[in-house]
């Protein structure tokens, strides 16, 4: 529907670390600053996300701890598409950003690179369909 976009909320543990990564790496913009009550409102074409420092949370927040044996985010893949992978790649690199699967042709006929934010939810950037 055309009001509709995608609405996320990030718990980080690191708010600095979690905007380089959103606004620096993925290009979102911010477009409200409340860092001193802990959060920051990013936008990026359809998709807003809420960064909540952590230790804002009461401590019995579910985003607080991840079911046993398992990582912050496991089993989430965040997909963002990006008109120029190859310039996100440069940016990594730039960055000196961690780049856990190079940029690769998939059989589906993209080409897609995967990152972690700075809690470890995984990303893929993924070319734009034609």
């Amino acid at each position: 529907m055309e009001g509709d976009r995608l609405r996320l909320e990030i718990f980080p543990h690191d708010l600095e670390a979690s905007r380089a990564f959103y606004c620096d790496v993925l290009s979102f913009g911010v477009v409200d600053a409340r860092s001193a009550a802990g959060h920051l409102f990013l936008a990026k074409r359809r998709v807003l996300i809420t960064l909540t420092d952590r230790s804002h949370l009461d401590e019995n927040h579910l985003a607080c701890e991840a079911p046993k044996g398992e990582g912050y985010g496991v089993g989430v893949e965040f997909v963002i598409p990006v008109h120029d992978l190859n310039g996100l790649q440069k940016t990594l690199r730039a960055l000196a950003y961690p780049i856990q699967t190079e940029l690769t042709q998939r059989p589906w006929a993209q080409k897609d690179s995967r990152l972690l934010d700075p809690d470890g939810l995984y990303f893929r950037s993924t070319e734009n369909a034609a």
